[in-house]
C-alpha cells in the first residue's frame, strides 16, 4: 500500500487510507500511525478532522491481557451512519436490492421475483423501489452516496456498458449505468457479477485475505469466471477477462466445442434430453429442471451419472489448463453445479491426476449472496471517495 505523509497536500490520500484500513477492522491510533508510517501528531490531526466531518467515531472493545484479564480499549471505526450505499444484484431469476451502511451492515433489502429477463418496465420498478427505500432511510446526516450494479455478461470496463448479456436483451438499447445515474443522481458502478462473487468470497473471509491469487470457475446455465491477481480482480483490456465458457475443447466425438456447450447445467440438461429421444434409459421425466438432474444424480441414475461425470472430466481439463497458464493453485467452483456435491468435485480431481496435489480445488462457500457482498464492497469504496470529495467542497456528507 502507499504510505501517507504529514504534509497537507497528502491529507486527502491519508483520509482515504484511514477509511480503507478501518474497513478491514477497528484500530487504535497507534496501530493506524504504524500502518500508515505517520507521526502520532500527524495522525491525531487527521483523525480529529475526520471526527469533525462525522467520517469516524470512537468505539470501546474488550481486549484480553496476558493474564486473561479484560480491558477496554478505545479504537476508531468508520461512522456507519456517515452515508448509505446501494446494491442492485441482477441474480439469475430475481433482482435483489440492498441498502447498507458504511460498515457493511444491512439497512434494508427487497427482492423483485421472476426476473429472468430485464426490460424497461423492470428498470422502472427498480428505481421506484430504491426511491421508496431512500424516503424510508435517508436523512440529512445519512444520504445515499453510491450504488453498485452487479450484472451477468460482458461489461466493457472503459465505457461501463453491457457489451453482451442475454438477460438484458429486451433492454439492450438502454445504457444501464447512465439510466440509474440519471434517475438516482448518485455515483453508479457497473460490474460483472462473477468478478463480484470472487471479491465477495474474499471480503467475507471465505477466501483467506493472505491469498492474493485465485481463480473462480462459475458453472451454471453458462460458464464464466473471475481471476484474482495480487489482490485485484483482472478485468482485461476491455473488461471481458474470465469468460472461460468461450474456451474450446473436444467433445466425446472429437468435435471442437465451447465449454459452455458441454459443461454448463443447461448443456447437461440438453444432453440428457437428447439421449432420451434416442431411447437411452433414464428415470428422469420430460420437462425436467436442473434440480431434477441433481436429484437423479444423487439417486445414481445411470444416464445422468454418465453425462455429469463426462462434464466433470472436461472441467478437469479446463482447470488443468488454467493452472498451467496462470500458475495459480487456489481455484474455486461456484454455481448450481455445486448441487452435485463431492462426487462431482472428486471426478474433477480424478482427472487432474498428479496436479490434484498441487491445486487447492474447492467449492465456493457462498451462493448468489457473494455477488451482493462484492458489490457492497465496491459501493463502499466509492462512497469513501464521494465523502472525501464532499469534504473538499465543504459539503459535509451531502451529495
Amino acid at each position: 500500500m502507499k504510505y501517507g505523509s504529514d504534509q497537507t497536500v497528502a491529507r486527502d490520500l491519508n483520509v482515504e487510507m484511514v477509511l480503507q484500513l478501518l474497513k478491514e477492522k477497528h484500530m487504535s491510533s497507534s496501530d493506524l500511525a504504524k500502518r500508515m508510517h505517520l507521526s502520532k501528531p500527524g495522525l491525531t490531526k487527521i483523525m480529529n478532522e475526520m471526527i469533525e466531518n462525522h467520517l469516524v467515531v470512537f468505539t470501546e472493545e474488550e481486549h484480553l491481557l496476558k493474564n486473561n484479564v479484560g480491558r477496554k480499549k478505545t479504537l476508531y471505526k468508520i461512522n456507519p451512519n456517515a452515508g448509505m450505499v446501494g446494491v442492485i444484484n441482477f441474480a439469475p431469476t430475481h433482482v435483489k436490492i440492498v441498502f447498507s451502511d458504511l460498515e457493511g451492515g444491512t439497512i434494508d433489502e427487497v427482492d423483485i421475483p421472476n426476473q429472468e429477463f430485464i426490460d424497461e418496465k423492470t428498470l422502472n420498478e427498480i428505481t421506484q423501489t430504491i426511491d421508496l427505500l431512500r424516503s424510508k432511510h435517508e436523512s440529512n446526516q445519512r444520504a445515499l452516496l453510491s450504488v453498485c450494479i452487479a450484472a451477468p455478461g460482458k461489461i466493457n470496463s472503459s465505457t461501463q456498458e453491457i457489451f453482451q448479456s442475454p438477460k438484458f436483451k429486451p433492454a439492450q438499447h438502454i445504457k444501464l449505468k447512465d439510466y440509474f445515474k440519471k434517475h438516482l443522481n448518485v455515483h453508479v458502478s457497473l460490474k460483472n457479477d462473477i468478478n463480484l462473487w470472487l471479491l465477495g468470497e474474499r471480503e467475507q473471509g471465505y477466501i483467506d485475505s493472505s491469498i492474493e491469487d485465485a481463480i473462480l470457475v462459475h458453472i451454471d446455465t453458462g460458464i464464466g469466471g473471475a481471476i484474482l491477481n495480487k489482490g485485484k480482480i483482472v478485468e482485461g483490456e476491455q473488461g471481458f477477462a474470465g469468460e472461460f465458457g468461450l474456451m474450446k475443447t473436444f467433445d466425446r466425438f472429437g468435435n471442437i466445442v465451447y465449454y459452455d456447450s458441454i459443461c454448463s447445467t443447461n448443456s447437461i440438461k440438453n444432453q440428457i434430453a437428447y439421449y432420451k429421444t434416442i431411447g437411452e434409459i433414464t428415470n428422469i421425466k420430460d420437462g425436467f429442471r436442473t434440480s431434477d438432474v441433481i436429484e437423479a444424480f444423487e439417486q445414481q441414475d445411470p444416464l445422468v451419472q454418465t453425462v455429469v461425470i463426462e462434464s466433470a472430466k472436461n472441467i478437469g481439463i479446463l482447470i488443468s489448463n488454467l493452472y498451467n497458464v496462470f500458475d495459480c493453485k487456489h481455484i474455486y467452483i461456484s454455481g448450481r453445479v455445486r448441487g452435485f456435491k463431492d462426487k462431482y468435485l472428486d471426478e474433477v480431481k480424478l482427472f487432474l491426476g498428479k496436479q490434484s496435489s498441487e491445486i487447492e480445488l474447492k467449492y465456493a462457500t457462498c451462493g448468489d449472496e457473494a455477488i451482493s457482498f462484492g458489490a457492497r464492497s465496491v459501493a463502499i469504496d466509492q462512497a469513501f471517495k464521494v465523502l472525501i470529495e464532499n469534504r473538499k467542497r465543504g459539503n459535509g456528507n451531502k451529495n
